[in-house]
């Protein structure tokens, strides 16, 4: 999906780029003074009154579309976090953070390195 996307994004940027560069006249004066919708296009637009609502609503689809897929990424993000944020899990990590701050050779971690209290390890703390 993030190789579509890249793509996708990559085209209009590209599309988008040319856009410019042809009303700055780099592709000469008549691609500058061009219009941006065929004179054929004005004529068919002016003929049927229901051409430019048809076209506003399937912009507005489009924009929905990609509305509901980003707060669909955005709960699925949020579901790969969601772990970390449950409160169980920050009760048993504030409780192993006291108990190690409180004792080190309280700690399971500096239990299993060796590292115990200064005094049954003298010259060699943690």
């Amino acid at each position: 999906m993030r190789v579509a996307t890249a793509l996708t994004g990559t085209v209009l940027l590209m599309c988008g780029a040319l856009a410019l560069c042809a009303g700055l006249g780099a592709f000469g004066a008549a691609w500058q003074l061009r219009p941006v919708l065929d004179p054929a296009v004005v004529r068919y637009a002016a003929r049927n009154a229901w051409f430019w609502p048809v076209l506003a609503s399937a912009a507005e689809f489009l924009a929905l579309v990609g509305l509901a897929w980003l707060i669909r990424e955005g709960r699925a993000a949020l579901r790969r976090w969601r772990p970390a944020l449950r409160g169980h899990v920050r009760a048993q990590v504030r409780w192993a953070g006291r108990s190690c701050s409180a004792t080190p050779s309280g700690c399971p971690a500096s239990r299993r390195c060796g590292c115990g209290s200064p005094a049954a390890r003298p010259g060699r703390g943690c």
